[in-house]
């Protein structure tokens, strides 16, 4: 060592003799990574950029820590070409299904994007590096400026086996500005944020899914709102436990619970007008709001209204409603399966049907007290028993 703990001229060159064969181990594994295990960068990146922030300032590591500094920028480009990938896959799969949504289910990008989401978080708390790294960054006050875009140069520097940074931290001298680089380098390194990283690629393909899933769905009005429903219900299911805590994250998965609950109304809406009982709660409906208008007593006598209208419309909504019934659940079923999503649909439309329906009771008694004729058949109990049988195994 020369003066101020500075290495001298034969010790850089005691360094590069001992380090030598260093750098193609180091690219080896980086190469690895680069072509199939990608989920593995994060973690790799938070262990070059912990050490490379320990070995930051020590002259004696400063080629170590330009080869971990390397090793850094490369994991990373790799790690954007392969979101970049990504996101050009998405468009290539919103192409190739633009002919229709009607075979579709929950999409194979959405189920990509919940196992990389399952994978990279079970990495990440696996890595002893990585949980370090961030623990560290949060107790100085939360995430710092992303470290900048990646800088010139590589693993290979001047045909040298390894780097070859004289005295880092000199003043000055010869090839002093190489210094300054290769500092500005490890620097940059030492300072990514981790957790960052991981959000800015989680919000980039997500934000980029639910678009997708949104102009899939409106291609076609009538299996649209189920490829929403599924896809949305997969993510809420699949992705939000594992992101659970990704402040990040937190809008767009509320996007994504937002759409879902739009969608499962307007499926249910699609099932109800199908299994035609629209219409006797869709009167009902409409009923409430011309009682805003009218007394009850005045009901009878409004057009479409009168004692007669309703015994008909009652007779010929409910008539086989039984056999309605389990036609409706049998489609259900066969949209959705045998799923919790399917079960989670047919109580919603069980639930919206007896409210409206219970309620329609309550308006044939206020509106047409002395017409027993407009009695409601099947009584509510009665109906509630209907839907329990249909959703019966067999």
């Amino acid at each position: 060592e020369g003066e101020g703990g500075a290495l001298t001229e034969e010790g850089c060159e005691l360094l590069d003799a001992l380090l030598a064969g260093v750098e193609p181990e180091f690219c080896v594994l980086v190469e690895l990574v680069a072509r199939s295990h990608q989920v593995l960068a994060l973690p790799m990146m938070a262990s070059a950029a912990l050490w490379a922030g320990q070995l930051r300032g020590r002259p004696v590591a400063a080629p170590v820590a330009l080869v971990l500094a390397a090793c850094h920028e490369k994991l990373r480009a790799q790690l954007q070409a392969f979101v970049g990938a990504q996101l050009a896959s998405l468009e290539g799969y919103a192409a190739k299904a633009a002919g229709g949504v009607k075979g579709l289910h929950v999409l194979v990008p959405t189920q990509q994007f919940g196992a990389l989401a399952h994978s990279l978080e079970a990495v990440l708390a696996g890595s002893p590096d990585a949980q370090q790294l961030m623990a560290a960054q949060e107790a100085q006050g939360g995430m710092a400026p992303k470290a900048g875009a990646r800088r010139k140069g590589g693993l290979s520097r001047s045909g040298s086996s390894a780097p070859k940074l004289g005295g880092l931290g000199e003043e000055g001298g010869e090839g002093g500005e190489g210094e300054e680089e290769a500092a500005e380098r490890v620097g940059a390194a030492a300072s990514w944020q981790c957790r960052l990283e991981a959000d800015e690629m989680y919000q980039s393909l997500l934000g980029a899914l639910l678009s997708l899933l949104d102009r899939l769905a409106a291609t076609d009005a009538k299996h649209g709102e189920r490829l929403r429903l599924e896809n949305y219900a997969y993510l809420g299911d699949e992705v939000r436990p594992a992101l659970r805590g990704c402040a990040a994250l937190e809008p767009y998965l509320a996007q994504s619970e937002a759409r879902e609950e739009e969608a499962l109304a307007a499926y249910v809406q699609q099932q109800l007008e199908y299994g035609r009982l629209w219409r006797i709660l869709e009167w009902s409906e409409k009923l409430d709001r011309l009682l805003e208008v009218v007394s009850p007593g005045e009901v009878g006598f409004q057009a479409g209204y009168s004692p007669a209208d309703a015994a008909a419309l009652i007779a010929s909504t409910m008539k086989d409603a039984g056999h309605k019934l389990g036609v409706l659940y049998a489609r259900v079923r066969k949209h959705l399966g045998t799923t919790p999503l399917a079960l989670r649909v047919w109580e919603r439309i069980q639930e919206q049907v007896l409210l409206r329906y219970e309620r329609l009771e309550a308006q044939l008694a206020e509106c047409y007290p002395s017409h027993a004729v407009c009695a409601l058949s099947p009584p509510p109990e009665e109906l509630a028993d209907m839907f329990a049988r249909a959703a019966l195994p067999g």
